[in-house]
């Protein structure tokens, strides 16, 4: 069966992209580059994959002073994006776009036409980021954050509640 799907061009439910998905941009077109930064983004291109639309929309908060992050990751839900796509991710961004769960691609580079194509043809891998230490702990195991976060290990001196027994 696998093999008659793959004759057929059918794709299997794993490999699928749902939603729309924004690609941060320097300017207004598909011919645009990728912003190098998610929330400073001066543009969003929205392509619908349902539909195969594409818009382009100008990023309200790219010159706020503060809660910059915060807000474009909310401005993504309103626009109802599934995905984002950019250069690069700060804490802020990460921790608002993973708690409104919406997929992160991080470290694209080229025009935002590439990109689209890339995530169209599978070529992106969403970022699996979880949030910094302060909002959750990191289960044994996971090599995310990068070393220079301060994660306790408590392993089995765990500091353990009164038991009542």
């Amino acid at each position: 069966r696998a093999l008659q799907a793959q004759q057929q061009g059918i794709q299997p439910v794993a490999m699928l992209n749902f939603g729309k998905v924004a690609v941060a941009s320097l300017g207004p077109s598909h011919n645009d580059l990728v912003s190098p930064q998610f929330a400073r983004s001066p543009y969003f291109i929205i392509y619908d994959p349902a539909q195969k639309t594409a818009s382009s929309i100008a990023n309200p908060n790219a010159n706020d002073l503060t809660s910059q992050s915060v807000q474009t990751a909310q401005y993504m839900v309103d626009l109802g994006v599934n995905n984002v796509i950019s250069g690069s991710f700060d804490n802020e961004s990460v921790n608002a776009l993973h708690s409104l769960r919406i997929n992160m691609y991080s470290g694209v580079t080229g025009t935002v036409q590439a990109s689209i194509n890339a995530y169209q043809n599978g070529q992106l891998m969403a970022v699996n980021v979880m949030p910094t230490p302060l909002t959750s702990p990191i289960p044994r195991g996971y090599t995310y954050p990068p070393p220079q976060y301060n994660v306790p290990n408590w392993g089995m001196n765990a500091p353990q509640p009164n038991a009542l027994y």
